[in-house]
């Protein structure tokens, strides 16, 4: 019998999902865009932020999302045509079976002047544990000034004050009380989570906390949320990352029971307010 050689990423989808950020990071570095496209999933929908260049500092930024093979190629022909990314140094990685998260320093080069930019970044490149990304979805750090810490003091006050305000996130989800979910939220915040209500596997994009709570009242009235058990979380002093189990009852559907996983990253503000909630999620399955 011949011998085979086994390797880790046949062994464990984590491994080969970790691979398939790492290449496109590497294709990104070599300002490759033929390189980059290779990196994803051959069919659509991505899940893709385009953040705009030179928002003011302080500000928080107006994403785009993109979800079409098209759209996605043209969104990084863009960016490279005006900067160059140089590698990520990443603090924490964490890979779960349908996505990779990563939070570090990003460093990117303007072409036309050759000035490094640095910015404090989280980043989620889901999967949905096939070989190759399905998106690209960042966030740079957007305020200014000292972390919240919620008054606070002593070792990690703004890693547990960013902690409090992602439980009152969930218990908000739980209760199925979209007010309290988006008082939350600064009025300007942007949102892009996968669209449940509408099934069409695409983000639902939303700018401000107004739209935030009419999607979530949308999505109440369709589900009644039966229970969301915390699979990972991560509380940095600016944001915070959480990967979630969802149980459902769908309204339209009456006993029909669905789950779904979600990964998604949060900024939180010097006074509080979350600036960003962006992620994705997996595809409903009965229960």
């Amino acid at each position: 019998m011949a011998n085979s050689i086994v390797t880790a990423s046949a062994l464990d989808v984590r491994v080969r999902n970790g691979e398939a950020a790492r290449a496109h990071i590497e294709a990104e570095i070599a300002d490759n865009v033929d390189g980059i496209m290779a990196t994803l999933v051959p069919h659509e929908p991505y899940a893709y932020t385009v953040i705009p260049i030179g928002h003011p500092a302080g500000s928080i930024p107006h994403q785009k999302f993109v979800s079409s093979r098209a759209d996605l190629r043209t969104s990084y022909e863009t960016l490279h045509r005006f900067a160059a990314s140089c590698p990520m140094q990443s603090i924490a990685e964490i890979r779960g079976d349908w996505y990779v998260f990563l939070h570090g320093v990003a460093e990117g080069r303007l072409k036309d002047t050759g000035q490094s930019v640095y910015a404090q970044t989280v980043v989620l490149f889901p999967t949905m544990g096939q070989a190759g990304i399905t998106g690209e979805l960042l966030w740079n750090r957007s305020g200014v000034g000292p972390p919240f810490t919620g008054g606070r003091e002593g070792a990690l006050s703004a890693e547990i004050a960013v902690l409090e305000r992602h439980k009152a996130l969930i218990e908000g989800l739980r209760n199925a009380d979209a007010g309290a979910v988006a008082a939350l939220f600064h009025p300007d915040a942007q949102i892009g989570i996968r669209d449940y209500v509408n099934d069409t596997g695409r983000l639902a994009a939303m700018h401000g906390a107004g739209e935030l709570r009419e999607y979530l009242e949308q999505f109440f009235a369709r589900y009644h949320v039966r229970d969301i058990s915390l699979m990972q979380r991560l509380a940095g002093d600016w944001f915070v990352f959480d990967e979630m189990l969802w149980i459902v009852e769908d309204r339209m559907q009456p006993g029909l029971m669905k789950s779904w996983y979600t990964a998604e990253h949060s900024e939180v503000l010097s006074n509080g307010l979350l600036a960003s909630r962006i992620g994705h999620g997996t595809d409903a399955r009965r229960v």
